[in-house]
């Protein structure tokens, strides 16, 4: 069929233009949209996205079967200024649980503006309203009807602060590559400083590779920690245990001193293996 008219919708301050091909295929029809969006907002869910005045592109292909499911092919998003991600998936409206399957490329995705702009509401929503993060950083993730099978994020610099006193770390380089099932490539991930409640961590550098479900440490672990030293080896971490084991690791303590406010609680020159 012939492609329509490019159109601009104005609301308030969004203005969206672009075109809209819809083709007859068997069971349904296949859909195909090229969007630019400027300025407004769009509410999906709890997610709310606060438009840059700077023009975003947008690009759909997907199949829409005559029941309501709903196969995407490709969905991308490019703000320059934020956010440049690709998405695929399968959507059953009227399923209990509508997101079937779900894969996402962040090719790019700058802090804090793209927490501004776009995960301000989602965010609060599970209770991180404060959380604070500052650089850049890329990232894949898939789930499907199992729930999450990937996730992998890498990053150049990136600053973590969960504004609630709990844990924030500087200058976080390198990333994390986690799979479900099989065996991922292993990645360095170090920090300039951290820090875990009231202790503070020195900077690290530690590598990791996910096998089977389980996120291994490869070799050692070593911070400064309250005056002496911590080091962990054979850790494991189990990501997505909900009963049992959830994580284990051997630690050795070298030095460490600590003298509570109230002087209750005070150490020195302490050593430990376990």
């Amino acid at each position: 069929p012939p492609m329509p008219r490019p159109r601009t919708v104005n609301d308030a301050a969004l203005a969206v233009t672009g075109h809209l091909t819809s083709i007859p295929v068997a069971q349904g029809r296949r859909v195909l949209a090229d969007a630019t969006f400027s300025g407004g907002s769009l509410h999906l869910g709890t997610l709310h996205a606060q438009l840059p005045a700077t023009p975003l592109e947008t690009n759909l292909d997907a199949n829409v079967r005559g029941d309501g499911h709903w196969d995407i092919a490709r969905f991308g998003w490019r703000d320059p200024q934020a956010l440049a991600f690709e998405a695929s998936g399968e959507l059953d409206p009227s399923a209990v649980a509508p997101l079937l399957a779900l894969s996402v490329r962040v090719d790019r995705a700058l802090c804090p503006l793209v927490t501004q702009r776009y995960a301000r509401d989602l965010l609060a929503a599970q209770g991180l309203s404060k959380l604070a993060l500052k650089g850049e950083l890329a990232a894949e993730f898939a789930l499907n009807e199992q729930g999450l099978q990937r996730v992998a994020i890498t990053t150049p610099a990136l600053d973590v602060d969960d504004g609630a006193g709990l844990v924030a770390f500087t200058g976080l380089r390198g990333g994390i590559d986690w799979a479900a099932n099989g065996e991922r490539p292993s990645t360095n991930l170090a920090w300039k400083a951290g820090r875990l409640e009231n202790v503070a961590l020195s900077a690290a550098s530690s590598r990791w590779q996910s096998k089977g479900g389980a996120l291994r440490l490869l070799g050692s672990l070593r911070t400064k920690l309250i005056g002496g030293t911590l080091a962990l080896s054979d850790t494991t971490l189990y990501p997505l245990s909900k009963q049992g084991e959830r994580a284990r690791s051997r630690f050795a303590l070298d030095g460490i001193g600590y003298d509570s406010k109230d002087g209750t609680i005070a150490a020195a020159k302490v050593k430990a293996n376990g």
